[in-house]
């Protein structure tokens, strides 16, 4: 532990960027998705977040049981869960199929997402693991670019199912970091003296209602939708597609500097309430014509790129070390809680009401929730 082993973080990354890739498949081919099975809004939002309900039953169970577990050897299972589900959707394209596959690969993303945030936290010394902790924090943003983007490209030439090449790719990835690390001991508590609470600090709980107002804003609502109201202005579809392009490549470049800052120059308070209304204001101003989408979007890129290192290395301070799995999970569940109420509200909404702005409105409330929640880091812990 005294040198940090990258090979750690690259299997932080894959397992995480196989996960996001699962879970963002199905959002640039949605309109191809809605026309072949005859969907509307709230059928495809079901879809889109299948995964994210299955997390649900088992995020909890599973922060719990990695507490006092290595998470690396726990990576190949769900790896090996991940690449087999994403193999079978590449011939399923019939909507019962894949909502149903969607929902078992639930049983894998959820352990990926705890693992790929708990290695930096679990496997490298306190003055690693802001940084190490950011840079995990891309991997998110990487899988949705290259699930949406590439995954896109591949599958508007050879069909709209093999976007899953991507989480399937990183999965094989993932499996082979864990096959070669699996002899790697990590930290560990005794397993007669840890004792988890029922619930992590106060602290940890206003991080992870951070996370699921983010989660419900952008992956949730923005990832899902900023294809079709680009379309909607007018837009051409390989144009409105970049919208989650926009979105993520700012953290390339912001998230390790927020990450390298934290505790010396950027407080989390500060953080999370300038960008959650530069957020809200981003989304509002989406739906208002051609150039404000691409405003909305650069503006929601760049402001978004605070929030994930803040949310994810917050165990690494405010929690022991036998705890952060379970904190983690918190988080993760909180943040899935946060897709499952968004992505029903925003289809329920635009069929309702047939407007973007008016759905873009209630997404906007979430993002500005953010600012109030961060008004309540009065203090950090030292």
């Amino acid at each position: 532990m005294q040198k940090p082993n990258l090979q750690i973080l690259g299997l932080s990354f894959s397992i995480a960027i196989a996960a996001m890739g699962f879970q963002v498949a199905p959002s640039t081919v949605m309109g191809i998705i809605r026309e072949l099975n005859f969907l509307n809004f709230t059928q495809a939002m079901l879809l889109a977040n299948a995964p994210a309900f299955m997390s649900l039953l088992v995020m909890l169970p599973i922060g719990r049981f990695l507490n006092i577990r290595n998470p690396i050897r726990w990576s190949l299972p769900a790896g090996i869960i991940l690449a087999s589900i994403s193999a079978l959707l590449l011939f399923m394209a019939s909507y019962p199929f894949m909502l149903s596959l969607r929902f078992m690969g639930g049983l894998a993303t959820a352990p990926a997402y705890i693992i790929g945030s708990q290695l930096p936290l679990g496997a490298f010394q306190p003055e690693y693991r802001n940084r190490f902790s950011a840079i995990q924090t891309l991997a998110a943003p990487v899988g949705t670019i290259l699930t949406t983007q590439t995954g896109g490209l591949i599958a508007s030439r050879f069909g709209h199912t093999l976007v899953y090449i991507v989480p399937l790719l990183f999965s094989f990835i993932a499996i082979v970091f864990a096959i070669k690390l699996w002899n790697i001991k990590l930290p560990e508590t005794d397993k007669l003296t840890q004792k988890s609470p029922l619930l992590p600090s106060a602290k940890t709980m206003l991080m992870a209602t951070v996370w699921a107002l983010f989660s419900g804003a952008t992956a949730g609502a923005f990832i899902n939708t900023s294809t079709e109201i680009g379309v909607s202005e007018g837009l051409g579809r390989s144009i409105a597609s970049l919208g989650p392009l926009f979105l993520m490549v700012p953290s390339f470049f912001i998230s390790p500097w927020v990450g390298s800052m934290l505790d010396k120059k950027i407080k989390r308070r500060d953080a999370l309430i300038v960008a959650g209304l530069i957020m809200a204001l981003s989304i509002l101003i989406l739906p208002a014509g051609k150039p404000f989408w691409f405003v909305g979007s650069i503006l929601l890129g760049l402001s978004a790129s605070f929030i994930p290192p803040v949310v994810f290395s917050s165990p690494g301070k405010f929690e022991p070390q036998h705890n952060m799995a379970y904190a983690l999970s918190i988080i993760n569940l909180f943040g899935t809680i946060g897709l499952i109420a968004s992505t029903p509200l925003v289809g329920t909404m635009r069929d309702a009401t047939q407007s973007w702005p008016a759905t873009m409105i209630a997404v906007s409330v979430f993002c500005f929730a953010i600012s109030l929640t961060g008004l309540a880091f009065t203090k950090e812990q030292k």
